[in-house]
């Protein structure tokens, strides 16, 4: 897993990178005009869902291990986009033909315990996979007992 967590672009952490576009472009869609999303003809809380389970996801890839594990990376990456979450419900209020809605953050919510969830799940499968082959290396490398 260590090998995901360290992958890198142009000497980068990849994860930190795409969090950050990601997450400018969920701002960006967040604050457009109202009139303007209507031509998207999805419901609003499916768009609220997705983009908050990928932003989740990618906070939990993008903290470091440092913070003391899994567990507390996962919480404090669910923090911070519950967190975001409401701030983002409060901004778009100042945003023509937009309005906060506590609909909205509970599809945000429900989004990132998704996110944290896949992630998690993925994470496991990963670690498995991974970890395999060292253990199957051990075997070989082991005498057979006769």
């Amino acid at each position: 897993m260590r090998l995901l967590a360290r992958a890198t672009i142009f000497g980068f952490r990849l994860a930190p990178i795409l969090l950050l576009v990601y997450w400018i472009l969920i701002f960006t869609g967040t604050h457009l005009p109202g009139s303007e999303l209507r031509s998207l003809h999805v419901k609003d809380k499916v768009l609220h869902f997705g983009a908050f389970a990928g932003l989740a996801f990618l906070l939990a890839w993008s903290l470091p291990r440092r913070i003391g594990g899994v567990v507390p990376g996962v919480l404090v990456a669910a923090a911070v986009a519950l967190i975001y979450g409401v701030l983002d419900e409060w901004t778009q209020g100042f945003v023509s033909h937009r309005t906060p809605s506590l609909g909205d953050l509970l599809a945000d919510a429900l989004g990132t315990l998704f996110g944290l969830l896949a992630y998690l799940g993925l994470r496991a499968v990963l670690v498995g996979i991974l970890e395999r082959p060292r253990a199957s290396q051990q075997n070989w490398t082991q005498a057979p007992h006769r």
